[in-house]
């Protein structure tokens, strides 16, 4: 008898992470990062790259389920867009979070291939209706995203953190080729006084 192989969440995704923020409502944080996106190691999939997230810490306490990032970024063969969510519950009722906000990025795909692309990323939590959280994002020096007075990030215990590499969504018995990125300039920091030039990529490539 056959036996299937079972695609699983360690098949899906090569991704490791940054550390967490020093509290949850009200913390705020700055990312820095460069991705290299070759060609050849992303081609087109009926499965889209998400590259960057930013997670959320399930309440163990509460035996809270994992849910999906409050934040993430997507290469797709459009180009590249992103999702924001949020959730006010102590006890999220599900893993979609209370609601979600999508963007995109204008471009195309072949205009991040094959070069280094440069990230900076400005958040700050509150998913409470009083909605003083933003989203601020830079690729290559330029703001692409500019969300202020938002509700952003889920009702936990312990602070939001960053994980960067790939991660494939859905079914992947469709997929056809290996796929490869490359990092560097990884800087975050939570410091209430950081700025943009504490994180931005800076080294020539």
């Amino acid at each position: 008898m056959e036996t299937l192989k079972k695609i699983d969440n360690v098949d899906r995704k090569a991704m490791f992470h940054g550390f967490k923020t020093s509290k949850v409502l009200g913390a705020e944080a700055w990312y820095g990062f460069s991705f290299y996106f070759p060609s050849e190691g992303t081609r087109n999939e009926p499965n889209d790259w998400l590259f960057f997230q930013i997670h959320g810490s399930a309440d163990k306490r509460l035996k809270e389920h994992s849910r999906n990032p409050p934040f993430s970024l997507t290469l797709t063969p459009e180009g590249m867009r992103g999702a924001w969510k949020w959730d006010p519950h102590e006890l999220s009722p599900s893993r979609h979070g209370d609601g979600t906000a999508h963007f995109e990025v204008p471009s195309n795909k072949q205009d991040y291939l094959d070069r280094w692309v440069d990230f900076v990323l400005h958040a700050k939590v509150d998913y409470t209706q009083v909605s003083t959280g933003f989203l601020e994002l830079w690729v290559d020096g330029k703001k692409v995203l500019d969300k202020q007075n938002i509700r952003f990030g889920y009702n936990d215990d312990k602070g939001i953190y960053p994980s960067w590499g790939m991660y494939f969504n859905g079914d992947l018995s469709g997929m056809q080729s290996d796929h490869y990125l490359y990092l560097d300039e990884i800087r975050m920091t939570d410091s209430t006084d950081a700025t943009y030039e504490d994180v931005a990529p800076r080294l020539s490539k």
